[in-house]
């Protein structure tokens, strides 16, 4: 009876622990469209406009991201804790991940 009830009590554990399904932060130059849509307030029609826009040119600093139509100061301070941009090698190619 007893290993019973323990039992339930590491599986009740192991349910509450938080599920992250993507690393954080996101890297916004190679996130995927999906990716970009699992970020607060950025819905299908905002992710495609950052993609759109880092096809025209890459994002260099994460405050670039306010220059996207859509995306606001409010919008950015809940975005910064969950995303990031990592230096681009200059003679490099961007590589973007494609849909799983």
């Amino acid at each position: 009876m007893k290993q019973k009830i323990l039992v339930i009590l590491m599986f009740g554990v192991f349910l509450a622990l938080p599920v992250q399904a993507q690393e954080r932060p996101l890297e916004l130059n190679t996130a995927g469209h999906a990716e970009l849509c699992s970020l607060p307030g950025i819905g299908p029609k905002k992710a495609q406009a950052i993609i759109d826009y880092r096809l025209k040119r890459p994002f260099t600093r994460t405050t670039q991201l306010l220059r996207v139509k859509g995306i606001g100061r409010k919008t950015l301070k809940r975005l910064l804790p969950e995303i990031t941009v990592k230096p681009l090698a200059s003679n490099k190619r961007l590589k973007v991940r494609t849909e799983p």
